[in-house]
């Protein structure tokens, strides 16, 4: 979903836009006067060093507080809530980052020290033995070769082990199924079996190994220890994958791809956003999401240009750039970014839903419905899924019988998955003026004002104006 037109351009000036919704904020409580001097440093310490704190401060100070002592979070916990949410996930990155430099010194050190042993071990005459370890240490190795090591910390989500990935498949088509290359996956499985059965033939050659002198035993004995451990450290590594791919994924559920979060949670949360790591991909799409609610899509086009260069990530970049070039007009470059997303991005409902956002867009809601329905049936986002369908159909600029009823079906069917969510009860009031009741949309949207906070509750309000004037209301995408 898009911001209003009339709120659309709010924060395209930092200090226009906080100037206008102070304004507002200040009617809504009542006060008269200049803002106090606690409530001027806070939001000088917001603009000027960009500090989280400082904003959320101003935002406890200013924003209404009524709901406090009420089960429905102020406006300050609900951007406190958001924020936190950023921290966290920077947090897990850091340690994550962490983890993976751990492992490749831990593989370095290891490396190192087979290198000591084979040197004790290369003048033996045990054949066998040596041409057994040979491919044990050849296997290994091939899984766990430096450059890919190193790949793996520069880009964690195009990391493949050459052994469980058919490189001659162009990077692009292999979205859909990267999770299906993590482990527990018969590629995986087989890798492990074979180092299994790998591992046995050593054990009995060495039991064999009664006529070898001690010393000599011993060297064998920590050479299949050390190729053993680097066994141990590819493992970790594909699981230290896994979870990079899991990372990313939870920056995209956090960003505001839906397009229903104020603008005073996307700008708190941006600060936080904007202080991870360069290398962190999940924080760079969740800032450029933001960026691109918030309407600055020139700050927000390079980081999703960079995206799209991320093989696994690629399909998504596009869907999300391609709404974006659609917004500022650039029709061509966006529709070439839309054929791109498939057909690797077919069965993956997060490409479906940047799809739909860019169908909305350029105004044609039919397809943005199919997109959305699409994402109903792969899973996982049921209610945004059902709110969008909701608002669509509530939405055409010819509503027929079929257009009210699913209108009302999903927008009830989303509010009850959702609770208290004021773009559920936007779409509920629409449904209810799409068929002409009209006292259920008054009602509906006045709940919708008081779970909206920011320039939201100003949309709510606008529409609860114009239904009670006896205009037809709708939602801007």
């Amino acid at each position: 979903m898009g911001r209003t037109e009339s709120w659309g351009p709010l924060w395209r000036s930092d200090w226009s836009g906080w100037l206008k919704t102070l304004s507002y904020i200040k009617m809504q409580r009542g006060l008269l006067g200049v803002l106090s001097l606690i409530q001027i440093g806070s939001l000088l310490m917001a603009h000027f060093f960009r500090s989280t704190t400082a904003l959320l401060l101003l935002v406890g100070f200013v924003l209404p507080i009524e709901s406090r002592g009420q089960e429905k979070p102020s406006a300050f916990q609900i951007c406190f809530a958001y924020v936190l949410e950023a921290t966290e996930l920077n947090n897990k990155f850091q340690q994550h980052w962490s983890d993976g430099i751990k492992l490749l010194e831990e593989r370095r050190q290891a490396l190192t020290r087979l290198v000591e042993t084979k040197s004790t071990v290369n003048h033996l005459s045990f054949d066998e033995f040596l041409g057994t370890m040979a491919l044990f240490e050849a296997q290994v190795a091939g899984m766990t070769l430096e450059a890919e090591l190193n790949a793996a910390l520069q880009n964690q989500l195009s990391f493949r082990p050459k052994q469980l990935i058919d490189v001659r498949h162009a990077p692009e088509t292999q979205f859909g199924s990267f999770t299906r290359q993590l482990p527990g996956n018969p590629a995986h499985q087989a890798a492990a079996t074979a180092m299994a059965n790998m591992s046995v033939q050593v054990d009995a050659i060495l039991h064999e190994m009664k006529s070898v002198r001690k010393a000599q035993r011993m060297a064998m004995e920590r050479q299949i220890s050390l190729v053993k451990e680097l066994q141990t450290i590819f493992a970790e590594l594909v699981a230290w994958h896994s979870k990079s791919v899991s990372l990313f994924d939870q920056y995209w559920e956090f960003s505001d791809v839906a397009g229903v979060r104020s603008d005073l949670e996307l700008r708190t949360a941006l600060r936080e956003l904007e202080k991870a790591r360069e290398d962190n991909l999940g924080a760079t799409f969740a800032r450029a999401v933001t960026l691109k609610r918030l309407g600055k899509y020139e700050a927000a086009e390079p980081l999703l240009t960079r995206l799209t260069a991320i093989p696994t990530v690629r399909p998504i970049a596009l869907a999300a750039r391609a709404e974006l070039l659609a917004r500022v007009g650039r029709k061509q470059d966006a529709n070439k970014d839309l054929r791109a997303t498939m057909p690797a991005g077919r069965d993956d409902p997060r490409v479906r839903m940047h799809r739909a956002q860019y169908f909305s867009a350029v105004g044609d809601l039919r397809r943005a419905e199919s997109e959305w329905e699409t994402v109903q049936k792969q899973g996982g986002h049921e209610i945004a899924a059902r709110r969008a369908i909701a608002l669509i159909n509530a939405s055409y600029p010819k509503l027929n019988g079929i257009h009210k009823r699913k209108a009302k079906e999903q927008a009830l069917l989303a509010s009850q998955l959702a609770g208290d969510d004021w773009a559920c009860e936007v779409a509920l009031a629409l449904a209810a003026a799409a068929q002409g009741d009209t006292a259920d949309g008054i009602e509906a949207l006045q709940r919708a004002g008081e779970l909206a906070i920011g320039e939201n509750r100003i949309l709510c309000d606008n529409l609860l104006q114009r239904l009670k004037s006896g205009a037809r209301v709708s939602w801007n995408f």
